[in-house]
C-alpha cells in the first residue's frame, strides 16, 4: 500500500480523535440569565497573542500526544474584502493541511472538498483564502499540517471590521428577545432591565438608547437608571414610561436599530390645569377636562350636585384630544344662576374611577402668568386674565423668603379681539436679586378672583445681572411650582 495513503489514513484517524475532544460540552455558566449573555458565535475571547507580537515566537505544544510547533497572528480586514491566512511552517506539496474555524474542520488537503463558496483552499502551501469577508467570519482560525515527522499549528485570530449587522434586546421579565415586540405592564411595575447586544461588532458598537425619539438620559427621570451603557432599567414604571423605544448601535462603518415599544397601564389621572371657569349670565360657555387612561376610558361622566348630566337643549358633552391627552367638554348654554357651582368629571376604566372638581362662577378666572422682563431692577410681567366681564383692576402679588407677601397694581393692556373674554394684563415690580414667587388677582363688576385657585410662579433674579434679560414662563430660569402650588391649594380649599 501507497506510504502517503497510509500517512493520511492515520493522520486522519488522529485529526477525529482531537476533534471529539475537542467538541465536548463545556459546563454551562448560569450566573447570568441567558437574556443578559453576549452572543459571539464562534469568537473565542479566550485566545490571547499579547496583541499579534510582530515577531511572531514559535513555540511547541503537546496534543493527544503529538508535538506541534506553534505560531500565532491576527489578520484585520473590512467587510467585503477578501483575506488570505497562512499556514506557518516549513513543508512542501506533500504535506496535509487541515483548517478549522473553532473545532470545527473547514477544510482538509488531499481527502474533502470544502463546501462554503467563499472559502479558496490552497493544497500547494495550504493557505486559506475567504472572499467577501462578513461579521459572521470574525472568529479564531487554526490551522495544522503534516510534513513527514514535523507537525505545524498556526492560529489566525480574523477581525473583520464593518457595521454593525445585528442587535439583540434582551429582558429580564421575558427569556426571549424583544425586539419587535409590544410589551403590557401596569404602572407601578418595578425594576424593569433591558439590555441591548451586538454580536461580532468591529470596531464595537456604541450603543444609545431612544425613547419617543429621545435619547435616554439618567439625569432627567429618576426612576431610570443605567446598569452599563448597553443595559437600562426602569426602577418604577409610570405612563410617562410608555412608548417607543430604541437601541441604535453605531460604529465608525455604520449604525444599526432595534426597537420595542412599551404599553403601560393605569387608572385615569388629571392632567393639572386651572379648576375654575368663568361665566356669564345669558351666554354659553365650555368647562373641560383633561385626563390619561390606559386602558382607554369605558365611562366619562359629567355631575353637579351629586346628579349625572345628560345631555339634552342645555347640556352637550364632547370629547377631543389636547396635547396627547383625551379631554371632555361640557357645554352649558345660556346659562343660569343656578348653573354656578361645582361640577365634576368622572373617568372609569377597567383599572379604576378617578374624579376632577370644577368651579363656575362670575368673578374671573386667575390671572395666568405668561413672561417677564428684568431691567435696571424692575421686574417687567405679562398676565392674560379670563373674564366674560368688563376687568376692572388686577393686582401683583409678591414675596420671598424672608418676607411676607406684598402688592403692586398691574395696568389692564388691551382686551384680546380673537378671543372673547381674554384680557391681557402687564406690571411691574422693583425688585433685587433672589428668588420671588409672584401670584396675580384679578376684579371685575361681580369681584375678584379666589386665590385658592391662583397660579403662583417663583423666579430667580441672579445676583450679577446687570443687563436686559428676558424670559417666557417655560424657560429655564423660571422654576414652575404650579402643581405642587395646586395641589395644596386644592388640599386647602377641601380638606380644611
Amino acid at each position: 500500500m501507497d506510504k502517503k495513503l497510509l500517512l493520511s489514513i492515520g493522520l486522519l484517524f488522529i485529526v477525529l480523535i482531537t476533534q471529539y475532544a475537542d467538541c465536548a460540552p463545556a459546563e454551562a455558566d448560569n450566573d447570568e440569565s441567558e437574556y443578559l449573555q453576549d452572543d459571539q458565535d464562534n469568537y473565542d475571547e479566550s485566545y490571547d497573542e499579547k496583541d499579534d507580537d510582530k515577531d511572531r515566537k514559535i513555540s511547541s505544544t503537546t496534543e493527544t500526544n503529538e508535538i506541534y510547533k506553534t505560531e500565532n497572528y491576527t489578520e484585520i480586514i473590512d467587510t467585503g474584502k477578501n483575506v488570505r491566512m497562512e499556514c506557518k511552517g516549513e513543508f512542501d506539496e506533500n504535506a496535509i493541511f487541515l483548517w478549522y474555524n473553532g473545532t470545527r474542520i473547514i477544510a482538509q488537503g488531499q481527502a474533502f472538498q470544502i463546501t462554503d463558496k467563499r472559502i479558496k483552499f490552497s493544497k500547494k502551501d495550504g493557505s486559506l483564502t475567504i472572499e467577501g469577508v462578513d461579521m459572521y467570519d470574525n472568529a479564531i482560525y487554526k490551522c495544522r499540517a503534516f510534513h513527514k515527522s514535523e507537525r505545524f499549528e498556526t492560529n489566525v485570530k480574523l477581525i473583520v471590521n464593518g457595521p454593525p449587522k445585528m442587535i439583540k434586546i434582551g429582558h429580564n421579565r421575558d427569556n426571549s428577545f424583544v425586539g419587535g415586540k409590544k410589551l403590557f405592564y401596569k404602572a407601578s411595575e418595578k425594576d424593569l432591565r433591558f439590555k441591548c447586544t451586538v454580536p461580532n461588532a468591529q470596531p464595537e458598537a456604541k450603543i444609545t438608547w431612544i425613547h419617543n425619539g429621545n435619547a435616554i438620559q439618567e439625569s432627567k427621570d429618576r426612576d431610570i437608571k443605567f446598569v452599563e451603557e448597553s443595559i437600562f432599567e426602569i426602577r418604577v414604571l409610570h405612563a410617562r414610561h410608555a412608548g417607543e423605544y430604541e437601541c441604535e448601535a453605531t460604529n465608525e462603518y455604520g449604525s444599526i436599530k432595534s426597537k420595542f415599544s412599551i404599553d403601560v397601564q393605569f387608572a385615569p389621572f388629571f392632567r393639572p390645569h386651572h379648576n375654575f371657569f368663568n361665566a356669564d349670565i345669558g351666554n354659553d360657555v365650555e368647562i373641560f377636562c383633561t385626563y390619561k387612561a390606559s386602558p382607554a376610558a369605558t365611562s366619562v361622566k359629567w355631575f353637579k350636585n351629586g346628579n349625572q348630566i345628560h345631555e339634552n337643549d342645555k347640556f352637550v358633552i364632547k370629547a377631543d384630544e389636547k396635547d396627547h391627552h383625551d379631554r371632555t367638554k361640557l357645554l352649558i348654554k345660556d346659562v343660569e344662576q343656578n348653573d354656578l357651582g361645582v361640577y365634576y368629571c368622572e373617568v372609569q376604566n377597567s383599572l379604576g374611577t378617578k374624579k376632577e372638581n370644577i368651579t363656575l362662577d362670575l368673578v374671573p378666572a386667575p390671572p395666568k402668568f405668561e413672561a417677564f422682563k428684568y431691567i435696571n431692577n424692575y421686574l417687567y410681567t405679562d398676565w392674560i386674565v379670563k373674564s366674560h366681564q368688563e376687568l376692572q383692576s388686577m393686582i401683583i402679588l409678591y414675596r420671598n423668603n424672608e418676607n411676607g407677601w406684598s402688592q403692586a397694581e398691574a395696568k389692564i393692556t388691551n382686551q384680546n379681539p380673537l378671543r372673547a373674554g381674554e384680557f391681557k394684563v402687564q406690571g411691574s415690580l422693583s425688585l433685587e436679586a433672589g428668588e420671588w414667587t409672584i401670584m396675580g388677582r384679578a376684579k371685575n363688576s361681580y369681584g375678584w378672583s379666589d386665590d385658592a385657585y391662583a397660579q403662583q410662579t417663583t423666579i430667580k433674579i441672579p445676583k450679577d445681572t446687570t443687563e436686559s434679560a428676558e424670559m417666557t414662563s417655560s424657560a429655564s430660569s423660571i422654576v414652575s411650582s404650579i402643581c405642587g402650588s395646586l395641589v395644596a391649594i386644592l388640599i386647602t380649599r377641601y380638606f380644611v
